[in-house]
């Protein structure tokens, strides 16, 4: 390992994910149902969506990525198109804070 002098990991997204608690205590306040079950097929599917535009000709920056990503996360859980707004500043807050991306893939503290 002398020839290695520095080592990247990818940390939103791969070794830390949102607060999905908190996301959908949010959607709770919405009005809106959902669990956990919901909120990991959602996630799948934003992850989809986001691997569509990496695969595209504009594949964007990381900030329009992250935007498609919660867009296509919430309305997967049932956020109408006119509460995305709203819940978005909400999370957005919650990231500004530094308190969104707390929950470690299992197995990543080990890992590292």
């Amino acid at each position: 390992m002398s020839g290695i002098r520095a080592v990247l990991l990818d940390a939103g997204g791969t070794l830390i994910h949102p607060d999905h608690e908190f996301i959908l205590e949010r959607l709770t306040g919405e009005g809106l149902s959902a669990d956990g079950a919901a909120y990991a097929e959602a996630r799948r599917h934003a992850q989809e969506v986001v691997g569509d535009i990496l695969r595209s000709t504009d594949p964007g920056t990381d900030e329009t990525r992250a935007r498609a990503w919660f867009a296509a996360l919430l309305i997967r859980l049932g956020v109408p198109a006119e509460r995305l707004e709203a819940v978005g500043t909400a999370i957005r807050a919650r990231h500004e804070a530094g308190q969104l991306w707390v929950r470690p893939v299992e197995g990543t503290r080990e890992m590292l």
